[in-house]
């Protein structure tokens, strides 16, 4: 791995600007924070993450927020419980 590469892995960034996103990942990116995504961006989002790892030499780190817990990723028909802790 070249400097600039281990540097790289260094760094989760969040996952905003699609273009932007993929060229730090094709430079060695170590991976994608991903916030609440609703549930008509989850295709998308699946996509995107799919395409990264493809795009990645190292396989990316891939962390979220669930402090509403992982049902926020599931859709809208999920029964919330215990949102204000």
């Amino acid at each position: 791995m070249t400097l600039e590469q281990k540097i790289a892995q260094l760094f989760i960034i969040r996952n905003k600007k699609f273009d932007e996103t993929l060229e730090l990942v094709r430079r060695g990116l170590g991976g994608i924070w991903q916030t609440g995504s609703p549930a008509e961006a989850r295709k998308r989002f699946c996509n995107e993450m799919q395409l990264f790892q493809e795009e990645a030499e190292i396989p990316l780190f891939v962390a979220t927020d669930f402090e509403e817990g992982v049902g926020q990723f599931i859709g809208d028909d999920q029964t919330t419980v215990l949102t204000d802790l």
